[in-house]
């Protein structure tokens, strides 16, 4: 592994601690931990992978599984007619996430994208 090049080695879906600290006892190399939540590997903790040797943990559908919890709830309140603010990002800090502020002031040079606001 190490002669052809590679960088790191990936064991799919060790289902035990045992088998996830088997995994860098005894394969050589840096390796690298992906953690499903709900998936078949034990959610461990970064610091936990860490200490038993793991260079790199991935966390592949994390933010898609938030993202589409927070998106199943608001779509609730909106269809229950129910209050969204403390699920929302205040609208000034979502304009800085996204850049549209940077995207007004380089607009700001032509006259078609003029805003009143």
């Amino acid at each position: 592994m190490l002669r052809l090049g590679a960088d790191i080695l990936f064991v799919e879906a060790p289902k035990t601690v045992a088998e996830i600290r088997s995994v860098c006892a005894d394969l050589p190399g840096a390796k690298m931990a992906n953690i499903v939540e709900g998936g078949e590997t034990p959610d461990l903790s970064h610091a936990e992978l860490g200490e038993i040797g793991y260079a790199i943990a991935a966390c592949p559908l994390t933010l898609m599984a938030a993202a589409m919890q927070a998106m199943t709830l608001t779509l609730e309140a909106l269809a229950g007619d129910k209050p969204r603010d403390p699920m929302l990002m205040d609208f000034v800090e979502l304009r800085r996430r996204i850049a549209f502020d940077d995207y007004y002031k380089a607009s700001a040079a032509y006259k078609s994208s003029f805003r009143s606001s």
